[in-house]
C-alpha cells in the first residue's frame, strides 16, 4: 500500500490539514507537540478506526476535537495499481458514539463499501 495524501477534518490537535507524500520514503519531522504522532495516528484511524472502549481514558477521547466535534477526515491511497480513497467520522449522537465510513474505488469510479 502507498499512502497519496491525506486530508484531516479533524483530528486530535489538527483541523483543516493536509498533506501529499511521494513514492518512496517520505520523512516526518517537526517540533515537539507539533503534531507527528497524532498524523500517525491518524492514518491509523483511517485504516480501522478506533479500537473498542475499556481503557479509562480511550484513544477516541483522546483523538477527538475539544472543541465538541467529531474526528473525520480522509485517506488515498493505491493498492497493486488500483488508487482507493477512505473516508471516515466518528460523531457523538444522544446514544453514544457514531462512526460511519466509506471506501471508494477511484480507478473504476465506483464505491467499494458501505457505511458501517
Amino acid at each position: 500500500m502507498i499512502i497519496e495524501s491525506i486530508d484531516i477534518r479533524h483530528f486530535g490537535k489538527l483541523s483543516d490539514f493536509k498533506a501529499t507524500f511521494d513514492r518512496g520514503f517520505n520523512l516526518i519531522e517537526g517540533r515537539a507537540e507539533s503534531g507527528k504522532t497524532t498524523l500517525a495516528a491518524f492514518i491509523v484511524y483511517m485504516l480501522y478506526g478506533f479500537p473498542e472502549e475499556g481503557a479509562s481514558f480511550s484513544e477516541r477521547e483522546h483523538r477527538t476535537p475539544w472543541e465538541g466535534m467529531g474526528a473525520s477526515g480522509s485517506m488515498t491511497f493505491t493498492v497493486k495499481d488500483v488508487r482507493y480513497r477512505v473516508d471516515r467520522t466518528s460523531e457523538t449522537t444522544e446514544r453514544g458514539w457514531r462512526d460511519t465510513y466509506a471506501l471508494y474505488n477511484l480507478t473504476l469510479g465506483a464505491p467499494e463499501q458501505g457505511v458501517l
